[in-house]
């Protein structure tokens, strides 16, 4: 019997004043067909789709597959298994999620190509000690996530 796959929990977020970043306000469940479970926690910043603005008009970087891109990006930052694994499981969620085989095909074939330079420069960060999930909420509605990093993190 293959395991069902599927959202647990509804995307709650909000914005930092930039627009490019938000954060979670609850966390976010989801079973993929492996058997895995990802549990994206309340507080994880995410900038959605890192889709290069020119192709917005026909991949924005938010879209049905919005849910997908936040576990990507948990998974792109934590590193708990390979790439490869990483981008499947945006496959898997975007199927989940009703995203049709062009826009699928097209992501994935964007993150084999291009996604190595994130998946590097999160490492580096992560071991530098940036932190990616959040305790306390922005209390200013025009914080950008720069500046709440330096604040916070100093």
């Amino acid at each position: 019997m293959a395991v069902q796959q599927e959202f647990k929990s509804i995307l709650v977020v909000s914005p930092f004043a930039d627009g490019e970043y938000w954060y979670l306000r609850e966390d976010l469940l989801w079973d993929s067909k492996t058997g895995e479970e990802y549990v994206v926690p309340n507080g994880f910043v995410t900038d959605f789709a890192s889709i290069p603005r020119p192709l917005w008009s026909i991949l924005p970087r938010w879209a049905r597959y919005g849910n997908a891109a936040v576990v990507h990006d948990f998974s792109y930052w934590f590193q708990k298994h390979d790439r490869k694994t990483a981008d499947l499981a945006m496959v898997e969620g975007m199927k989940d999620l009703g995203v049709g085989a062009l826009a699928r095909n097209s992501i994935y074939l964007f993150l084999r190509i291009f996604g190595g330079f994130a998946w590097r420069g999160n490492r580096k960060k992560r071991e530098a000690g940036t932190i990616r999930v959040i305790s306390e909420y922005p209390s200013n509605p025009l914080e950008t996530w720069e500046n709440y990093q330096k604040r916070v993190f100093g």
